[in-house]
């Protein structure tokens, strides 16, 4: 029995910075939209509906956000592992467009991109890596019993670093210090762990939550956990099962920054319904409802090996932060600052308000340069084999930079994309691919309209398939060889 089905995203906000030749940063805006014509010039694409961004022929969309900084949302994922490839494949890409937009550069330029949570500033601020998942419960009730979820899982995907608004202080989560409500109605303002604004991108029936409190990781284990735990969370709603009732938080922001704030977890939150709980109890309720789920055959086959990895993270946690020191965020960043500090057996300097400025100096640069793409402190650990982190193999991630993930209506995207690139067209969106005129020639509203397999066209009138075959013309008709079904490996 296979199970029911899911499908979930993810949308990367980077940090971008320009730097001329005398040093000196450069307006941020021209540099980010030079970096999406850079993609667009380097790969198959089609502009999506706000001309500020392109659609690639893996399923990806890359474009320039409010803000002026480059944001990439993933394919649709039907499992958790396909959601790694394309997170890390996305930010590799990034690392490769920076790379190419110093080399065409004249006079010279220093491009710089971090896959981060906050900056240290004067005026801190943050960046967002956002989740979607599609879902059929009513989205006042999802998100009722995901938000115990949301904040006890700080404990394994939080990116780790220094609250923004103290001098100096650890948390497992930066983003947390500027979220201030359980569910907001705003990405931007007002932020919450979820956003109540329902945008399904797909027929009637569906809903999209969209999760705000998720940070930018680059542990693949830790990206793993934080999608598909909560997918298979949310699976539980749709079954019905009302999963957090039992641990329905007092205030689900306040946990978030009580669990932040302990990287031994042990720190408890007030419940509803009385007493207190800790972010692991909260996590091992949950994970006992999904495993017995599984058991009655309710949920996805990938849920199996998911749980696995789920419960052996939990009883690391549980054993104290030095067991996660190689494989989450915030694990990896607190050995490096314990190991910088002078006193590294000691816990106290972290809260401590009178750290030389020297040494502080080096803590922030440590923190920012961790995520930084290409270079960074996280990337040159993991290519010396200090971590242990990974989950997907790295041709697996090459292949999900020029592929579309199987299983999803992101394959038939993908397949018109490569098809249609470089010819007059009007727009690429999630549901469908729209001409000049306005009128929709790709139907791509079925979210798991790839789940047969096959790139099937979905034109509606003698006017699409005049397009296809023109789009066709002069080239093999037959469908590339990616566009066949690809079987789950979840490993």
């Amino acid at each position: 029995m296979a199970g029911l089905p899911l499908l979930f995203g993810q949308e990367t906000e980077y940090g971008l910075t320009g730097l001329g030749a005398d040093g000196q940063p450069v307006a941020r805006g021209p540099l980010a939209t030079r970096l999406v014509e850079l993609a667009r010039r380097g790969a198959a694409t089609l502009h999506d509906a706000t001309g500020r961004g392109a659609f690639l022929a893996n399923g990806a969309r890359f474009y320039v956000d409010s803000g002026s900084h480059p944001e990439l949302a993933t394919a649709e994922c039907a499992n958790p592992w396909d959601l790694v490839r394309c997170a890390v494949a996305g930010d590799r890409l990034l690392a490769a467009l920076g790379a190419r937009a110093e080399a065409e550069s004249d006079p010279p330029l220093r491009v710089l991109l971090f896959r981060g949570s906050v900056d240290h500033g004067d005026q801190p601020v943050t960046w967002g890596c956002h989740e979607s998942y599609l879902h059929r419960a009513h989205p006042s009730e999802a998100a009722r019993q995901l938000l115990p979820h949301l904040a006890s899982r700080v404990i394994y995907c939080g990116a780790g670093g220094f609250h923004p608004h103290r001098r100096l202080g650890f948390t497992l989560s930066p983003r947390a210090a500027h979220l201030v409500c359980d569910v907001a109605s705003r990405s931007t303002r007002e932020r919450g762990l979820v956003l109540q604004r329902d945008e399904p991108h797909a027929p009637r029936g569906y809903h999209r939550l969209h999760v705000l409190s998720g940070e930018s990781l680059g542990s693949q284990t830790a990206t793993l956990l934080k999608t598909g735990a909560t997918a298979l969370v949310l699976g539980l709603v749709d079954l019905g099962l009302a999963p957090g009732e039992a641990v329905q938080l007092h205030s689900a922001v306040g946990a978030l920054g009580a669990f932040a704030a302990d990287p031994w977890c042990r720190a408890r939150a007030p419940l509803r319904w009385g007493g207190a709980a800790s972010a692991l109890q909260i996590q091992r309720h949950y994970l006992d409802l999904v495993e017995r789920a599984l058991a009655g055959g309710l949920l996805p086959r990938w849920g199996r090996p998911l749980c696995r990895i789920w419960a052996q993270v939990l009883d690391r946690l549980g054993e104290g932060p030095q067991r996660v020191e190689r494989t989450v965020d915030w694990g990896i960043k607190l050995a490096l600052f314990r190991r910088r500090c002078p006193r590294t057996a000691e816990w106290e300097w972290l809260t401590h308000a009178c750290v030389p400025r020297e040494l502080r100096t080096q803590l922030l640069e440590i923190d920012v340069r961790f995520g930084q793409l290409g270079g960074g402190v996280f990337d040159v650990l993991d290519r010396q084999g200090v971590l242990d982190h990974r989950v997907v193999p790295d041709a697996a991630v090459e292949r999900a930079g020029r592929r579309p993930p199987a299983g999803t209506r992101a394959r038939q995207r993908g397949y018109f994309v490569e098809r249609l690139a470089g010819r007059p067209m009007g727009h690429c969106d999630w549901t469908g691919i729209w001409n000049g005129l306005g009128d929709l020639v790709i139907d791509l509203q079925d979210p798991f309209a790839g789940a047969t397999g096959g790139a099937a066209a979905a034109g509606r009138d003698q006017g699409s398939r005049l397009l296809l075959q023109g789009a066709t013309a002069g080239t093999n008709a037959a469908a590339p060889s990616w566009a066949a079904p690809v079987p789950f490996v979840g490993s």
